[in-house]
């Protein structure tokens, strides 16, 4: 298999098969093949046997995995009501239901974006991720011109929230300030 995969590479064949009672002869090409091998060969003789394989193959690298982030629950998942546990037992849940309680106030994601100053992009998975989390849908995405409108399952959602919006508000972390008197202020950094 080796020796056809060579020749296939150089062009042409290297030995002239044999028939029975005959001996395997090189061709021409083999013959160049052979000389310009006796160079280097010497060389393959001062290194131990083990050595051969390591140096003319390498086994392909493992693939790395990538790490799983493992979620740190959340402190107080008991007091929130069952429909919102899925959604808040992660600081990431808490901040994604907050945000969706804040756009579902604009006409559009795309509005919220622009007055939060956060990217469409950004969030929209986001919201997904809160959907596929508390297993519905939330919002009916409004097309070109048109509002988006809020599901029986999202405004359910909303006003089951609504009275925990200071529980869910866990800040951005880095993004937040305290500025001495107790007021929180938002920094860019």
């Amino acid at each position: 298999m080796q020796l056809k995969r060579l020749e296939t590479d150089l062009g042409g064949p290297l030995l002239i098969r044999a028939s029975r009672g005959r001996q395997l002869t090189l061709t021409r090409l083999g013959r160049d093949v052979v000389e310009a091998v006796e160079v280097w060969a010497h060389t393959l003789a001062e290194h131990p046997r083990e050595t051969w394989a390591r140096s003319q193959w390498r086994p392909p690298r493992p693939r790395r995995r990538r790490k799983r982030r493992h979620h740190v629950e959340a402190p107080g998942l008991d007091r929130f009501p069952a429909l919102l546990r899925p959604a808040v037992r992660t600081f990431a849940g808490r901040r994604r239901l907050h945000r969706f309680q804040q756009a579902a106030n604009y006409p559009s994601l795309a509005a919220y974006c622009r007055a939060s100053v956060m990217s469409p992009s950004a969030l929209t998975p986001q919201i997904q991720h809160l959907e596929r989390d508390l297993q519905g849908q939330l919002l009916i995405r409004g097309q070109h011109g048109h509002r988006m409108r809020l599901t029986d399952f999202g405004e359910k959602v909303l006003v089951t929230a609504h009275p925990y919006a200071d529980q869910l508000d866990v800040g951005e972390g880095r993004n937040r300030k305290d500025d001495g008197d107790g007021a929180r202020s938002t920094t860019r950094v």
